[in-house]
């Protein structure tokens, strides 16, 4: 996973000093089920999940320059052999609400859409997003994403969604 850097930010792979920053954002009540999951309960879950993302190498640490603290993550996932087959990737994001509306989150997407159809050889990224989700909505209207549908699950059923808002956007280079 190669770092990268827009204008205003850097992604980089997340650091097991970046614990305490992502433990602030991580136990808000309105961070995580915007981005579906439940707010941290301790230090310690906060911590197994970062040693996760690490692991996983599928995940960037957004950070905004010249400092380099975590003010958010996004990652860049195959979901099964399929997908590895057709070159789909999913992507998936959060952030320290004290960052929200600042245009941070959509200029991490580009980001991560240009290493995605440039460096993978992405045919496709998809996102997903819960009903209530305007500013995911948003921003992904924002990078060029196109709705293509609904979808039912019980995935998020303890947020009370029982739906999600699919959206792609393809490799122009690769659908020509």
């Amino acid at each position: 996973m190669d770092t990268l850097e827009t204008k205003r930010l850097i992604l980089r792979m997340p650091e097991t000093n970046d614990l305490t920053k992502f433990h602030e954002y991580a136990i808000k009540p309105n961070v995580g089920p915007q981005a579906g999951w439940h707010p941290h309960q301790s230090i310690i879950e906060t911590k197994i999940i970062l040693k996760s993302f690490i692991n996983e190498n599928e995940t960037w640490a957004i950070t905004v320059k010249p400092y380099n603290e975590i003010i958010g993550t996004i990652d860049l996932k195959v979901l099964d052999f399929f997908d590895a087959l057709e070159g789909t990737y999913e992507i998936g994001y959060s952030l320290n609400d004290i960052y929200w509306n600042k245009g941070y989150m959509t200029e991490a997407i580009q980001a991560v859409l240009e290493y995605a159809f440039a460096k993978m050889g992405a045919t496709k990224v998809i996102a997903s997003h819960a009903p209530f989700n305007e500013a995911s909505k948003k921003v992904l209207l924002k990078n060029g994403f196109i709705f293509t549908h609904i979808e039912k699950t019980n995935k998020y059923l303890s947020f009370g969604i029982n739906e999600l808002y699919y959206y792609e956007i393809k490799n122009k280079r690769k659908n020509k």
